[in-house]
């Protein structure tokens, strides 16, 4: 059924260039932003171990291949801190996305990243409404939230 899987040597953000990405420990974590201290203070398991230099790609490079793509399309974006530059660097491919699945901080997990408040606000202006947020990670002793899965619609929306 899902035979049009294709990936590629590739990150997305808003430029297309070679740059330095953080390897974690744990490699979900893996990212261009900085782990802040506070965090791997609570998941020690984060701590940045090393470099890589990788390709950096923006997303409506591949706008041509995307937009055959049977609808409703749903773009899933999880990219440790670096969300609305991959955002920033999709403004035409956004145009034919019905859906988007973001994992979002509510607290500054890196150094230097846009918080949910940043994200709604440019999503938004993309004409996506929040569909749906569910808590993803957080201090379970304070309760606070550090992040959240979010849904956007764009099509399904009254």
């Amino acid at each position: 059924k899902y035979n049009n899987w294709k990936t590629y040597p590739y990150a997305l953000g808003n430029i297309d260039q070679k740059t330095e990405i953080n390897i974690s420990d744990y490699s979900e974590a893996n990212s261009f932003l900085t782990i802040t201290n506070e965090l791997i203070n609570f998941r020690p398991e984060l701590k940045i171990k090393g470099k890589e230099v990788i390709q950096c790609k923006k997303l409506d490079n591949f706008f041509d291949e995307i937009k055959v793509y049977e609808k409703p399309i749903m773009l899933k974006i999880d990219t440790q801190g670096y969300d609305l530059e991959v955002l920033k660097g999709a403004k035409e491919t956004l145009k034919i996305i019905d859906f988007l699945f973001i994992e979002a901080s509510t607290a500054k997990v890196y150094e230097n990243q846009p918080l949910l408040s940043d994200i709604i606000n440019f999503v938004e202006k993309e004409n996506f409404k929040v569909w749906s947020v569910d808590r993803l990670m957080g201090n379970r002793k304070t309760g606070q939230t550090f992040q959240v899965d979010i849904l956007f619609s764009k099509s399904f929306v009254d």
